[in-house]
């Protein structure tokens, strides 16, 4: 239970992430783990209706669905796994980019810009006039 608190308490941007790839994919399979585990327990026969309402668990299940996969291995074991492209993920409209906020996405402008929150486009209005026409409204984005 130590090592649960110890990966879960403190906020997700409160850390930084292991330098090496290896150790990356362990958290990640790790994380994979723990989800599974829970969703598993909330949707249990003998586990209460209420556990299911509560949004940060169906938001826990939500998340384990885009970002994992369960397989059986050779052996006939359930192994749960990161997705990658091949497994399909879902479309970046649908795809959860924090559990912290439902509606914020990841976005890209340019070649170097990235940034998970929100991308809007503010309409502005100029009034164009012409010596012959009356005047026009142009929408510009």
């Amino acid at each position: 239970m130590t090592e649960f608190a110890e990966r879960y308490g403190p906020r997700a941007d409160g850390w930084r992430m292991p330098p090496s790839q290896t150790k990356r994919d362990r958290l990640a399979q790790v994380f994979g783990q723990d989800a599974l585990a829970l969703c598993r327990a909330a949707w249990a026969g003998d586990a209460p209706g209420w556990i299911r309402e509560i949004e940060a668990v169906r938001l826990l299940l939500q998340v384990l669905v885009q970002t994992y996969i369960i397989r059986s291995d050779t052996r006939g074991r359930q192994v749960i796994r990161k997705r990658d492209a091949d497994d399909g993920v879902p479309p970046g409209q649908l795809r959860l980019a924090s559990p912290y906020d439902r509606d914020a996405r990841w976005a890209v402008k340019g070649d170097d810009l990235f940034w998970m929150g929100y991308k809007i486009q503010t309409p502005t209005t100029q009034k164009v006039t012409s010596s012959s026409r009356s005047p026009l409204v142009r929408l510009l984005t």
